[in-house]
């Protein structure tokens, strides 16, 4: 019930977020921010009730983890938004907080039975990798946006895209921020994940392919970082490499999701 109220709050956001973006009223900012306040609360409320009410992990299902997941991009915009005051960002993120959270409401069965997966490793690493997850959708959205600002620079069409999304210098820090703290967030997890394994498969890293595929990310996403330092790629193919290296996690999500229901 909780979860349901919190996807109308996020649907509300997005809907107010289109009149921003049409209409330009800065007033819609805060009520923007509001419903996507209300939908956290609401949100967490869920996460703990899970907690409480079965002491699972609020992600031992992949309704859960998906319900996570939305609950983690919501914060990281609420940040962004706190450091960049950018609110459009949440008219490119609805759409797929929209998704998962349709998907959440639909797998979400039997998520208060009591689980024996209660491994403390297991506590750390879904979070830090939901998380850092979060950041690389941010930054593969960044760098779209940065191709988007681009083109209409080349073509010198200064319309409402244009004056909506933010400069071009603002579009790099952002996907810098967002990739470089993601990927320290993706790190502590894909290293908790290992000493989880460990316990769990006597650290048999292809007995359990979840970590392996998060250790491929890893790696991806650590070449893109190695090559943004050493080689000093330039921000727009940084964006790129941004979004191919979420591609790469939503791969890996979906592979881990026919794990989970196989």
């Amino acid at each position: 019930m909780f979860f349901d109220i919190a996807f109308v709050f996020y649907l509300l956001a997005l809907l107010h977020s289109m009149l921003y973006f049409f209409l330009g009223y800065k007033n819609l900012i805060k009520v923007i921010n509001i419903f996507v306040f209300l939908g956290l609360v609401l949100n967490t409320m869920f996460l703990v009730k899970i907690f409480t009410l079965s002491g699972n992990s609020p992600f031992d299902t992949i309704g859960e983890i998906f319900t996570f997941l939305v609950f983690s991009i919501n914060i990281v915009y609420l940040i962004l938004y706190w450091i960049y005051k950018r609110p459009l960002l949440y008219i490119i993120i609805s759409p797929i907080i929209l998704i998962l959270s349709i998907v959440s409401i639909f797998t979400l069965d039997n998520v208060y039975a009591t689980s024996s997966n209660k491994n403390f490793w297991l506590y750390i690493h879904l979070p830090f990798v939901i998380f850092g997850t979060s950041l690389f959708l941010m930054s593969a959205i960044t760098g779209f946006i940065y191709f988007l600002q681009e083109r209409q620079l080349k073509k010198k069409n200064f319309g409402i895209l244009f004056n909506r999304f933010p400069p071009l210098e603002t579009i790099n820090k952002l996907n810098n921020f967002t990739l470089l703290t993601g990927f320290s967030f993706y790190t502590v997890g894909v290293i908790s994940g290992f000493i989880w394994s460990f316990y769990m498969t006597s650290f048999s890293l292809f007995s359990n392919p979840k970590i392996l595929f998060a250790l491929i990310s890893w790696i991806i996403f650590g070449i893109i970082i190695m090559l943004k330092f050493i080689r000093g790629l330039s921000p727009k193919n940084i964006a790129l490499l941004s979004i191919l290296g979420f591609i790469s996690i939503c791969i890996t999500y979906f592979i881990v999701f026919l794990l989970m229901r196989g």
